[in-house]
């Protein structure tokens, strides 16, 4: 196992053990964000972290995705049509193209499954009914993606332990409009031959679209998280180079991959929220503000440092 792996599994051991203590949270499945960029590892990392829980330290626990909720292909299509000038909002991926409302009527489902097994709620047991978790199969309609399935769907039964769910721009926050605003233009004004950022090639109403599209994940999702791991990289340019990896595999089985320059183009979709959101994530913990205590968020925000070959380099706790 990855020392990777290692790190993150004693992490939510440990936060289990003594979170477990107060009734808050008890009676519920701790909930464990996972945020990295795109190819850093997040699906194997998840799966080996679920399967160790379970068979070292008898934790039962479930994962699903961000990626799991994106629209439907026909949510998409109107997605698109009613952003017909912004590039950002013409597939999937960014914020804005998820559902959002399900993904919290879902976290809410397995918790209210989970106290009520907790509890025992009724004179007598009474076997619970599966909290359905959807599953999105990115290679629909050539590649667009679109839900699979209803019958294909993850059905969870409690006990539920912990729910480790991931996502590439997961714990990003949005920015106030004039700061964001300030950030673009003060871009625009640097010299000739300093090299800008991407989001330059996109509108600054557009971006202030993707900016205001945070807020709903703030609100509706963030709150259910009870403990953030982020895998994070000295050069967030090499998400270029495990995108290439990754396709270069797929074509090399004989599946369809796309081209080096597909690639590049794919990536610099995401850039811009790279450039304007990580930065602070870097730089706070996720759990920071929002009228918590120091005491109360302190300790329940791992950063994990990793190289180009993604193993890791160094971790801190905030």
């Amino acid at each position: 196992m990855s020392s990777k792996a290692q790190s993150v599994i004693q992490f939510i051991v440990e936060r289990f053990e003594n979170l477990n203590r107060q009734r808050r949270f008890s009676l519920k499945p701790l909930i464990i964000g996972i945020s990295g960029i795109q190819g850093c590892g997040k699906t194997t990392l998840v799966s080996n972290v679920v399967r160790k829980l379970d068979q070292d330290h008898n934790l039962v626990a479930v994962s699903f995705s961000a990626d799991d909720f994106v629209h439907t292909y026909e949510k998409q299509v109107q997605i698109k049509l009613n952003n017909s000038q912004n590039r950002l909002l013409e597939k999937r991926g960014l914020p804005g193209t998820h559902d959002v409302a399900f993904c919290r009527d879902t976290f809410a489902a397995l918790c209210k499954a989970q106290y009520e097994y907790a509890t025992r709620i009724g004179e007598t047991e009474k076997e619970a009914s599966p909290v359905l978790v959807p599953k999105y199969d990115k290679s629909c309609y050539n590649g667009k993606g679109d839900r699979v399935p209803e019958d294909q769907w993850q059905r969870i039964l409690p006990p539920i332990d912990c729910i480790l769910f991931d996502g590439w721009f997961l714990g990003f926050k949005h920015l106030p409009d004039e700061v964001l605003s300030r950030i673009y233009n003060d871009a625009l004004r640097r010299p000739n031959g300093e090299e800008k950022p991407l989001f330059l090639s996109h509108a600054l109403s557009h971006l202030l679209t993707i900016n205001n599209n945070l807020k709903e994940y703030e609100t509706s999702l963030y709150p259910f998280i009870d403990i953030f791991i982020h895998i994070d990289t000295e050069d967030i340019n090499v998400v270029y180079k495990w995108r290439l990896e990754q396709e270069h595999r797929m074509i090399a089985k004989g599946m369809t991959g796309m081209t080096d320059i597909e690639v590049k183009e794919f990536v610099n979709r995401y850039m811009p929220a790279y450039e304007l959101y990580l930065p602070k994530l870097r730089e706070n913990s996720f759990f920071e503000q929002n009228g918590h205590s120091f005491e109360d968020i302190s300790g329940r925000h791992l950063r994990l440092l990793i190289d180009e070959n993604r193993d890791r380099i160094s971790e801190v706790i905030l």
